[in-house]
């Protein structure tokens, strides 16, 4: 079957990634591994950022990036439904879809958790999630320093990124390429990754960049946000998380506009 792009209209594309964040949330409290299991790319990184506030712990002192993968919440989905009555009543927010590429916030009465989903082999799928977000206060101070952390990422300033930062994007596997000549890959799309490390080889810090910026949502802990260039013509979205008392870029989901992709 042909490769299907998000090409269907918005109101269909919004109710195909709402649909999948639905099944993300719900799953666990029916405890339905399966359905879990059909709302996530295979690859994804579940991430929360935690105090190392036990002396038995291994990491040093200061707060520590925890990372579930799709195996892991699968298997921890297998366990007996949360009773009807206990489950926390929920909203589900679109907050902005570029091309095959979507955010999403899920909102409860004192948390929240923000998505990065992507289409991948024509069915919406969650890539990236930001959890342990409190609805709690916020400052003036922290409102700047996320604009500081999203504006720096515009601006290619490595000093923004979290050291285990994930730069991700689906697409399809095109061989023979220079970037990717690997033939073993099966047909399909693939999810290609750039580490902290990786993308801060790349940047050279720009003094006036072309580019938009969104804050779409902040809680006290983390915020979610969209960087546009108007240069490279591509979208990045953002989840920024408050770690060791400074904020910092965790994960990114991109995508290029459709007429600017190589055949």
């Amino acid at each position: 079957m042909a490769h299907r792009r998000a090409t269907e209209g918005p109101v269909q594309a919004d109710a195909a990634i709402r649909q999948a964040a639905l099944d993300y949330w719900e799953s666990w409290g029916e405890g339905n591994p399966d359905r879990m299991e059909q709302a996530l790319h295979p690859d994804l990184a579940k991430r929360i950022v935690r105090p190392n506030d036990s002396p038995s712990n291994p990491w040093p002192p200061g707060d520590f990036l925890f990372e579930l993968s799709a195996m892991s919440l699968i298997q921890w989905t297998d366990h007996q439904p949360i009773p009807v009555e206990e489950r926390e009543a929920f909203e589900i927010v679109v907050l902005d879809r570029f091309e095959d590429i979507a955010s999403v916030k899920i909102a409860t009465s004192g948390g929240a958790e923000y998505l990065h989903l992507a289409l991948r082999n024509g069915r919406w799928v969650v890539v990236n999630v930001l959890w342990g977000l409190r609805q709690g206060r916020r400052s003036e101070a922290d409102d700047a320093a996320i604009e500081t952390a999203v504006r720096g990422y515009a601006c290619s300033d490595r000093r923004v990124l979290h050291p285990e930062l994930a730069k991700r994007t689906v697409g399809p596997v095109r061989v023979p390429s220079p970037e990717w000549p690997s033939p073993a890959w099966p047909p399909g799309d693939k999810l290609y990754q750039l580490s902290a490390l990786g993308l801060g080889q790349q940047l050279q810090l720009q003094e006036e960049p072309g580019y938009g910026v969104t804050i779409y949502d902040r809680v006290e802990n983390g915020a979610s946000a969209k960087v546009d260039s108007l240069i490279h013509v591509y979208v990045d979205y953002l989840h920024i998380a408050k770690w060791n008392d400074e904020w910092f870029v965790v994960n990114v989901l991109w995508a290029l506009r459709q007429e600017v992709r190589p055949a």
